[in-house]
């Protein structure tokens, strides 16, 4: 299915609910919220599998040793 607005629209929405629920919990929340719908569960838990920000961040030491160094 084509990522159109409203389909970007549904996976945010999704990932940030799914977000704020424990991690165990999260597997159940995609069964019931996308009710069959494999492929918008794909878009969300991809999105769920991706580093926050600050992991992100402090997971690039190059990035981080710049940033500390910056004059």
């Amino acid at each position: 299915m084509p990522m159109t607005p409203e389909r970007w629209r549904r996976v945010e929405e999704l990932y940030h609910a799914a977000l704020a629920r424990d991690a165990r919990d999260r597997a159940l929340f995609l069964g019931d919220a996308c009710a069959g719908d494999d492929a918008l569960r794909r878009d969300v838990e991809s999105l769920l599998a991706q580093p926050t920000s600050a992991e992100a961040f402090l997971g690039q030491p190059d990035r981080l040793w710049s940033w500390r160094h910056a004059s």
